[in-house]
């Protein structure tokens, strides 16, 4: 069977969504005041990785585990904020799994827009190579660990701490808790 995507109609697509906290994020053109941390840390912790088909593994465990990875390389703090924060846009658009990602090109856009007002209103670095080396290994290693039946790609291996840490057995309340408690040691506020 062969479907035909629609284009996106923006003027309908322009009612902004409504935060945890009360505050409007027009997904074309976010304002970064509107862009809160606690709600950040909150979506995340409640939003499971690999649209849930490996149990209670949020994206906070996952942005957690990938600033202490990048720590444990050795890389500065700056690496390490940008690591925590990478996958924040997933809190206002939802952790959509890759293969449909490369499916919905403008979904794709739509997070690049909103990982930027949010790079913004925490004056964080560009995206970078290092980061994506660190997201791609413990993706290998999640895949791995938590039995998905997809390739693994090829990616340096994360630090046996690490690794050891990848198990659906966080609470939403700990994931939150420890996403937060690493902004607040990066300086992410």
């Amino acid at each position: 069977m062969t479907t035909t995507l629609t284009k996106v109609d923006t003027t309908a697509a322009r009612s902004p969504m409504k935060t945890r906290s009360g505050k409007r994020i027009d997904f074309l053109n976010p304002d970064p005041s509107q862009i809160v941390l606690e709600d950040i840390a909150f979506s995340l912790a409640y939003t499971n990785r690999f649209n849930g088909h490996v149990g209670l593994y949020s994206v906070a465990e996952h942005s957690v585990l990938c600033a202490i990875e990048a720590q444990l390389r050795g890389h500065d703090k700056e690496i390490q904020r940008l690591a925590l924060m990478h996958d924040a846009a997933e809190a206002y658009v939802g952790d959509i799994v890759r293969p449909l990602k490369i499916l919905c090109p403008t979904v794709r856009e739509i997070e690049g827009i909103v990982h930027n007002a949010i790079a913004d209103r925490f004056d964080l670095k560009p995206m970078c190579e290092a980061v994506r080396s660190i997201d791609n290994s413990l993706l290998a290693v999640e895949i791995a660990k938590l039995r998905l039946d997809e390739e693994v790609p090829d990616a340096d291996p994360v630090h046996p701490y690490i690794a050891s840490c990848i198990v659906p057995t966080w609470s939403a309340q700990n994931a939150r808790h420890s996403f937060l408690a690493h902004a607040n040691r990066l300086g992410i506020r």
